[in-house]
């Protein structure tokens, strides 16, 4: 059966649930995007240069050196402190251009 304009069970079209899925799906992708970002320069951030001697008895005739990343629990714990000391913001539209502050009161996003 072919429906045109059809209404689901909320009173809603299906194409206007369809055009809402696909910006909430965009949304996440966004914020994924977003959020690998953060963890990738908590890594960058955080590598540190790790070495090693090579040598008869440790004399450290040959010193091997690198960049070590930082332990899984250390990023996951600097990635908690970031998320809990955010702050929520708000768009505005300053000077024909949109802006993020910081909400201020009540206002929850």
């Amino acid at each position: 059966m072919n429906r045109v304009n059809s209404r689901n069970d909320f009173g809603h079209d299906d194409s206007t649930i369809h055009i809402v899925m696909a910006i909430t799906i965009i949304i996440i992708i966004i914020i994924y995007e977003w959020l690998v970002c953060c963890g990738r320069q908590l890594l960058k951030s955080g590598r540190r240069v790790e070495c090693k001697c090579h040598g008869v008895s440790g004399s450290c005739a040959l010193k091997t050196c690198w960049l070590a990343m930082p332990q899984l629990g250390h990023v996951g714990n600097e990635l908690g402190r970031l998320y809990r000391d955010a702050q929520p913001v708000r768009m505005r539209q300053d000077q024909s251009r949109d802006r993020l502050v910081v909400a201020t009161g009540k206002t929850s996003l």
